[in-house]
């Protein structure tokens, strides 16, 4: 018959923050997503003031957003768990980009989209 030591008090206080370091993790995660969408509400009014699109509209669009937000999460979590979730180089499948790359592409990708939002809204 064996018998298992009881973990230490050094070791059980160790698995108790790291459980409350995960909890705060995931809460914190929460806290970001559900508070971008659930704002949205805040921006109604004034979208529909400046664009003419009822209300009605406007609410439906986002309720399918909403929903599509929802539905999709599941499959794209599923791909991500079987590909990865990596950014990846063409040609290069085993090799990911190091930080500082990753990081100037992401910021000039966010500069060429900056720019694009800016000449469709004014357009001289």
């Amino acid at each position: 018959m064996s018998t298992s030591a009881a973990p230490s008090s050094s070791q059980a206080s160790s698995n108790i923050a790291g459980t409350f370091g995960l909890i705060l993790a995931a809460a914190a995660i929460l806290l970001i997503t559900m508070g971008v969408r659930q704002t949205t509400g805040l921006f109604l009014l004034p979208i529909t003031q400046s664009t003419g699109v009822s209300i009605v509209a406007m609410s439906f669009a986002l309720a399918v957003g909403q929903f599509v937000f929802g539905a999709a999460q599941p499959v794209f979590g599923a791909v991500a768990d079987k590909y990865g979730a990596e950014i990846l180089r063409e040609g290069a499948h085993d090799a990911t980009l190091p930080g500082a790359r990753r990081k100037a592409l992401t910021l000039l990708f966010a500069r060429i989209a900056a720019r694009r939002v800016f000449r469709f809204l004014d357009p001289e």
